[in-house]
Parts: structure tokens; sequence; C-alpha cells
């Protein structure tokens, strides 16, 4: 994806272009290919889901504000972020609204899905565990900083850094930090997942 409103497909051998889908709007969400699917969001707050092979529109749906989130997916559903502060599910077959969870802020990182469970890291100082079926809240935990990483999970573990200078290590299902790491010698935000 690239600020000037194209998504651009390479050939892995050469770098030659293989095809291009023209979006409009600046994407900066990464491409997340799901089976024959290409999904990634734009600064017009459009999830846009694209042939692989050729990269013609399948189907887009509209939010209310950026998508910078790429999308994950599991069960034929794809689910995602956006600065409208809202964490949306989509069928992945033809983009219909399945449920919409909405925080107090906006969702910048990748959600992770565990089984049957999403997990989100917000800029709303929490970490969000949603049932994958519903949309409904299955746990909150205070994070006490801004996150835009996305979630990185092992097991019962998640670990997302903050703007605040740490790293967490959260049991996400016990909702307990199990560590936090702070630089002693830099005071500077973590933006890598």
């Amino acid at each position: 994806g690239c600020d000037d409103g194209i998504l651009y497909a390479l050939n892995r051998a050469d770098g030659s272009l293989r095809w291009k889908h023209e979006a409009k709007a600046g994407i900066r969400s990464s491409p997340t290919v799901c089976g024959d699917l290409v999904l990634f969001g734009d600064e017009d707050g459009v999830m846009r889901a694209v042939h692989r092979r050729d990269g013609k529109k399948k189907w887009e749906f509209k939010t209310e504000a950026e998508i910078i989130s790429s999308a994950n997916c599991s069960g034929g559903r794809v689910v995602f972020g956006s600065y409208d502060g809202s964490l949306y599910c989509l069928l992945l077959s033809d983009g219909k609204l399945l449920w919409k969870f909405s925080t107090e802020s906006r969702i910048h990182g990748t959600p992770a899905i565990s089984s049957d469970l999403v997990i989100v890291a917000g800029c709303d100082e929490n970490l969000h565990v949603v049932k994958l079926e519903d949309g409904t809240a299955e746990k909150t935990v205070r994070m006490g900083g801004v996150s835009g990483s996305s979630a990185a999970l092992a097991g019962d573990m998640v670990f997302v850094g903050t703007f605040g200078n740490q790293v967490l290590g959260i049991d996400w299902r016990k909702g307990e930090h199990r560590w936090d790491y702070e630089n002693p010698d830099r005071q500077f935000p973590y933006f890598a997942s």
C-alpha cells in the first residue's frame, strides 16, 4: 500500500508489477491475505477486499474514520480496528457487518485472534478481549498507557508496547499484569508491535 492511494502487487521473483488497485486514499494498513482475498484499509476509512489473483474489487466497507489497523481473519470473519474507536467484524465473503465493538479512543494496532476471542490494544489505555461470535466484551485490562501496537499472543500471554515507555506482559485470560518492562535509560514510546 502507498500514500498515493494504490495497492501494488509485485512478482516476488523480480519485483515487476503484477497488478494494482486504486483506492483513491492513502493506504497505511499492511495488506492481509485471507484465502483468495487481499484486505486493506485506507485513510478514508474504507476496508477493501480485492481478489488476490488480479486485484479486482470484491467488496468495500466504510467506517467513520481512517483505518491503519490491518485485518485478521478466522472462521469466515474479518476483524480490524478504526480511528473511529471501534473494532469491526465483517463476513469475509461479502463484507457484511456482523458486529461493532466501541472503545473510548482510536484503534491503531491489528487485533489478534485466539480461538473464539479477539484481543486488541487501544488508544483508550485498555486491552480488550471480545467474543468473536457476537462482539460482547469478555474482559478489559487497564494497560496504564496508550498503545498503537498490535497485540502479540503466546498462549495465555499477550505482549504489547505503550506510548508510556513500557512493554507489558499480560495474562489475558486472567486479566492480570505478569510483568512490565521500562527502559531505565531512554524515555520513548514503543511504536513497534
